[in-house]
């Protein structure tokens, strides 16, 4: 395990980093160089004043040329140099610049993904992850091909690339647009990776689990000593939710922008859902479902509860949070206020539920995800439980439910645990964009 490890820390240092580096300056220098050609960055500005874009462009390639010479280009704060100056010469704030968060060990299986089974089950290539003539790909390729899987498995490669991106000091990488590299997108890593010791340890073993304990205990300790600065769940909005949530509001609003021209009896299913959620605010059941629905749609990766099986998984490639948050939504409230919505028949002009269902269920949420996550109780074992299964769990249990989450907020690896029925750290990582430091 230790050459495997030595290996893929090789590969990223001696090959990853420069090809990538290469990549994005051979990209910015484009986009630079267009911006000035282009007429609109530099001479006389519409009022007679003297125009400043031969100079911003000149601080950006100065920028642009510090970021290559440095040792660890892809450390956050060395992107944030990089990044100003760029952002500024294309009159863009940075709050507009795509930067996306996901865990270490999703991007690694990204990786492995993309290497092994890239082009098959719609499952993206290696030009998602590489620009074209790079050597690492094949390289890591090989060596994974040709190694047998009792001395390395699929979870420890993917444990060892995560482990290989921190020793190589990389937290940030170029993302993806249409399944190709790109660099006008940035996809921040987040979440700790297993220590060289811990990937020495089979997977899933009884040594492996010790060790992990053992660093999750020592991240603890450390965390102790710090400022009475407390991490605590933060989901931007105060409870009892008194208004609809930033999220779910845009959600909504996209629906309504992508219904304008389509089924207008799913759009006006949508606006009666809409109009439920506003009638429902404040009460502690709306609560709950608002904070089930914003914990999920936190995460990085968008979780699935898959056909036959039980628990949370990831979804191959992550669905828009918003419109993931107005449909699950929506769905929830069926079973919180059914007598808002016809079930078997049209109602004026609002579709009824058990063809909304068809349309719901392509959207990432189904039964499956409402009784993993405690919503609903479901009479029978039907792996895809129907509606007419399915009843809300008893508001006894989701009162207490409630009152448990809020008093775990101040304790997110718990918080994040109860929702997602799992203590994987994973999951935690996943959910770090709602987890912030307080006094």
């Amino acid at each position: 395990m230790d050459r495997m490890t030595t290996f893929l820390h090789e590969v990223f240092q001696d090959l990853w980093i420069p090809e990538t580096v290469a990549f994005i300056a051979r990209q910015v220098r484009r986009g630079l160089n267009r911006g000035i050609r282009s007429g609109g960055r530099s001479g006389v500005g519409d009022h007679g004043d003297v125009d400043t874009g031969n100079e911003e462009s000149a601080q950006a390639m100065i920028a642009l040329e510090a970021w290559e010479a440095r040792d660890s280009p892809f450390k956050t704060s060395n992107f944030e140099k990089l990044s100003a100056e760029v952002l500024k010469f294309d009159d863009r704030s940075t709050d507009e610049s795509k930067i996306v968060l996901k865990t270490r060990r999703d991007f690694a299986e990204e990786m492995f993904v993309a290497l092994m089974e890239g082009g098959r089950k719609g499952h993206p290539g290696v030009e998602s992850i590489a620009p074209t003539h790079s050597t690492w790909p094949s390289i890591l390729r090989a060596a994974i091909q040709h190694t047998r899987g009792s001395f390395a498995t699929r979870a420890q490669w993917v444990s060892g690339i995560a482990a290989a991106m921190v020793s190589a000091s990389i937290e940030w990488v170029p993302g993806s647009h249409r399944r190709r590299l790109t660099h006008q997108q940035v996809v921040q890593l987040v979440g700790a990776a297993a220590s060289a010791t811990v990937l020495a340890a089979r997977p899933d073993s009884l040594k492996r689990r010790a060790l992990e304990a053992e660093a999750r205990r020592s991240v603890d300790s450390v965390g102790v000593k710090r400022a009475k600065i407390r991490p605590r769940i933060d989901l931007g909005c105060k409870i009892p939710f008194k208004q609809i949530p930033d999220i779910v509001e845009r959600g909504f609003t996209e629906i309504r922008r992508l219904f304008a021209k389509g089924d207008q009896r799913v759009l006006s299913h949508y606006c009666a859902a809409y109009c439920c959620l506003t009638d429902c605010l404040e009460d502690p059941l709306c609560d709950l479902m608002l904070i089930l629905t914003l914990t999920i749609t936190a995460s990085s990766a968008t979780p699935e509860v898959r056909p036959n099986t039980k628990g949370f998984s990831v979804t191959t490639k992550r669905r828009d949070p918003a419109l993931l948050a107005a449909n699950m939504v929506t769905r929830m409230l069926w079973f919180l206020r059914p007598e808002a919505f016809p079930w078997d028949k049209d109602q004026d002009t609002v579709l009824r539920v058990s063809e909304m269902t068809k349309k719901i269920e392509h959207k990432g949420v189904n039964n499956r995800m409402l009784r993993e996550l405690g919503w609903i109780k479901v009479k029978g074992n039907r792996d895809s439980p129907r509606n007419c299964e399915s009843r809300l769990t008893p508001k006894d249990e989701l009162f207490k439910l409630r009152n448990d989450l809020m008093f775990l907020m101040k304790e997110p690896r718990t918080f994040i645990g109860s929702v997602f029925k799992s203590n994987k750290e994973e999951w935690v990582d996943r959910c770090s964009a709602i987890i912030k430091d307080r006094e």
